[in-house]
């Protein structure tokens, strides 16, 4: 009995001495799960602008938790996030904030002395990148909080928390922030590392997912084309939650926020919808004058195209939004215009370009998509209001000959692989483009072409169409085999360069006989509009060009001036010059 009893006692304490070993073990392994980071300052810390980061050997995924609240001009931004995937123990952080305000951070719990580490500036953006080397367990993910805050007034100017957050300061800053956009592409300041744009622009990889809650003044209305956000309102305050964004790269969204008392509201209506203009309350501009062009112009645009896209758009005239964007909101269509260019504010002509511009992208952009193709239809859908906003094609027709003649890209091949240069995107893919179209609509005449505007509208609603269908939309609606057009206009760099050759004059009686050869050095074929003047009369023939042609008109007096594409139908190399006393202009 004493023997089965000391048994008994000595399984006890060998289980207890078990339980004990298994709970110093838990304990280790839990230490060993969630070990200090080391951070490795540097000797000297380093201030310097932008000009290149070190070589980084290591890399990983970030998944974050934002709030952002904007309460009596006080900005706080708190990101929780998450780092993974990380390819080495050592791992140099990239963080992207302003050059001002508060900023704190924290790994694993553990304070880091920020003003302990390098940095680099972006001054025109009023933002740095901080460098930090930390050493931590690449197997374990390592957590953080990165908080910033200051005070918003009048002295913020352009980029607030890198390409974020952006504040409209220019206009009305007594108001101040009455328009805030956020990037949903750019929202995390810790990054594995930064891409250079510019000397001056630094975008950061984006995380694999996150979610964003903004806290604003009740007064404010939400606008994004990106993500259905729940929007609450809680204590007088706005709440609105996007979650498990996905960012994607290629594709840049916006979230618009306005504080409504900064703008007045107006109405008009066209057919089946209904125009809702938001307009700053004050302003040098005549804002009147801009609702009604933009009513003409939406009105003109409904005729060509039969209907509107949406029974409701909201046009919102932003002092501060450089040219505009659109998008589709909860079924109403959004036009964003810009009333500030990139040297000031503009003046209503520029706007109601701008205006025509968007409000074209209701069509091609949001209700259809062609992909790249939509910029070269919207401009186009742009050009054909120059008689209401008063633009002249002929600068944009030069320097789209220009950058499309020194780039060696191709209508094709821009809407293949897109253009990275502003510059010659804004000439080839919006402008050439929109010049081709207008081509192919003299071609076409008019209630054709537009017919097979209307065929490509519904035949891209709901899908992504390419250049392959809309020669098709085009065929079928003109009975035509157009693979001859799209040949030397979409997939050539090339543009007509005409002369004329071989004029002669011969007086018979009261009648003057002009005769000359069109050459088009670049072997075109196309049909194109020859305006002659003289002192009594104009006149006009429409011919065709196949390389060249003979052109003969009979006129009442001796002829003063020869046109080639009086009205601009086509982009073709521009040029003046005389022949025989006769002033040759080819537009």
């Amino acid at each position: 009995m004493k023997w089965e009893v000391s048994a008994l006692v000595l399984i006890s304490l060998l289980v207890l001495s078990l339980g004990y070993t298994l709970r110093d073990n838990n304990s280790i392994s839990s230490l060993q799960e969630k070990p200090e980071p080391y951070i490795v300052y540097p000797a000297k810390v380093e201030e310097t602008i932008y000009a290149g980061f070190p070589p980084v050997s290591t890399n990983y995924s970030v998944v974050a938790n934002i709030t952002v609240t904007i309460l009596n001009h006080q900005l706080k931004a708190n990101w929780d996030f998450v780092i993974t995937n990380r390819t080495g123990n050592s791992t140099i952080l990239y963080i992207k904030s302003p050059s001002f305000g508060k900023l704190s951070l924290t790994l694993e719990g553990k304070q880091i002395n920020t003003s302990k580490l390098s940095r680099y500036s972006l001054p025109l953006r009023y933002t740095q990148v901080i460098l930090l080397n930390v050493t931590y367990p690449k197997d374990i993910p390592l957590h953080g909080t990165l908080e910033y805050e200051t005070i918003v007034n009048s002295s913020f100017h352009q980029y607030i928390l890198g390409d974020f957050v952006k504040f409209s300061p220019i206009y009305y800053p007594e108001n101040y922030p009455s328009i805030i956009v956020f990037s949903t592409e750019w929202p995390l300041p810790v990054s594995p590392a930064g891409v250079l744009i510019n000397s001056n622009s630094l975008h950061n990889p984006i995380p694999e997912t996150y979610n964003l809650t903004l806290i604003l003044p009740s007064t404010y209305t939400v606008l994004s084309d990106y993500y259905l956000p729940r929007i609450e309102h809680k204590d007088k305050k706005l709440v609105v939650t996007f979650k498990n964004i996905k960012p994607n790269p290629t594709n840049y969204r916006f979230i618009y926020i306005f504080d409504q008392n900064f703008f007045q509201k107006t109405k008009s209506t066209i057919r089946n919808a209904t125009l809702v203009f938001y307009t700053p309350e004050k302003s040098y501009l005549d804002f009147q004058g801009l609702t009604n062009a933009t009513t003409q112009i939406f009105w003109q645009f409904v005729k060509y195209l039969s209907t509107s896209p949406y029974q409701e758009v909201n046009v919102f005239f932003n002092p501060d939004v450089i040219f505009g964007e659109e998008f589709e909101y909860f079924g109403k269509g959004i036009a964003i215009i810009g009333l500030h260019g990139r040297y000031g504010f503009l003046d209503n002509k520029d706007i109601s370009s701008t205006t025509a511009h968007e409000l074209a992208h209701l069509w091609f952009g949001s209700y259809a998509n062609a992909g790249r193709l939509d910029e070269s239809l919207a401009t186009f859908m742009e050009l054909n209001m120059s008689n209401l906003t008063g633009e002249s094609l002929d600068g944009r027709e030069k320097r789209a000959v220009r950058d499309s003649k020194s780039s060696g890209i191709s209508l094709a091949q821009a809407y293949q692989n897109g253009i990275l240069d502003p510059q010659i995107r804004l000439s080839v893919q919006y402008n050439k483009g929109a010049f081709v179209f207008r081509s192919l609509q003299f071609v076409l005449g008019n209630e054709t072409f537009f017919e097979g505007l209307r065929e490509l509208l519904r035949e891209c609603h709901g899908r992504e169409c390419n250049l392959t269908d809309v020669q098709d939309v085009f065929e079928k609606v003109s009975g035509q085999d157009l693979d001859w057009f799209f040949k030397e206009w979409f997939y050539s760099t090339r543009v007509p360069d005409y002369e004329v050759e071989n004029l002669s004059i011969t007086q018979r009686d009261d009648k003057c006989f002009l005769t000359f050869e069109i050459i088009d050095k670049n072997n075109f074929t196309m049909p194109l509009e020859v305006e002659v003047m003289t002192s009594k009369e104009k006149l006009v023939k429409k011919v065709w060009i196949k390389g060249k042609a003979k052109v003969s008109f009979e006129l009442n007096d001796k002829p003063t001036k020869i046109t080639l594409d009086p009205n601009e139908w086509m982009i073709n190399e521009n040029k003046k010059y005389n022949a025989k006393e006769i002033e040759i202009e080819i537009n």
